[in-house]
């Protein structure tokens, strides 16, 4: 969905108990309505998990360039008052991170 306009979403307000985010740090980034949409939509309890490419040179998945850092995505959840996140192992070419909304 578009994830980038507030209201896009057309699902309820506190209705579902997780969002994930796959490779769209780089979005979420440059244009970070896409945390308060997930806020916006998960239960209190809910978590967001966020998965993406590593920022190294690679020549698979995106180009380096446009590839965001876990640390990059740590500081915007910081920003946006997210403070319950938990650093995931997600193999040897992606990084990840589960989001605990309170």
């Amino acid at each position: 969905s578009d994830f980038e306009r507030v209201g896009a979403l057309k699902i309820a307000d506190r209705s579902v108990d997780l969002v994930s985010f796959v490779n769209v740090t780089r979005v979420l980034l440059d244009n970070p309505v896409g945390l308060d949409e997930a806020k916006r939509i998960l239960y209190t309890s809910g978590k967001i998990l966020i998965v993406d490419w590593k920022p190294d040179d690679a020549v698979f998945g995106s180009p380096h360039a446009q590839k965001a850092s876990q640390e990059d995505m740590v500081q915007l959840l910081a920003s946006h008052g997210y403070s319950d996140v938990q650093y995931l192992e997600a193999g040897e070419k992606h990084w990840g991170l589960l989001v605990q909304i309170s």
